[in-house]
């Protein structure tokens, strides 16, 4: 496919590095979540991955969505077509 969404940062750091790359598209929920935040702006929240090897704790991706030039645009169109990741 042509789009990934790797997830690039977690914290708190060095616990659950194996969560680094993993890709938000590769789930439906998941990528979900992508798309509202996407096309809204704002930050969404999206269910606990579940990583082999990590059997403790519990955790939330937050999604925040970049866009090129660093503000929101204005409009839905304008925001899918400045979507970073």
């Amino acid at each position: 496919r042509a789009t990934y969404v790797p997830i690039t940062y977690v914290e708190p750091a060095g616990r659950i590095d194996a969560m680094l790359g993993h890709d938000l598209l590769d789930e439906a929920a998941r990528r979900q979540a992508v798309v509202r935040a996407q096309q809204s702006g704002q930050i969404e929240a999206a269910p606990p991955l579940q990583i082999q090897g990590i059997t403790q704790g519990s955790g939330v991706v937050v999604r925040l969505p970049v866009y090129r030039g660093g503000a929101v645009p204005a409009s839905e169109p304008a925001r899918r077509a400045a979507f970073q990741g």
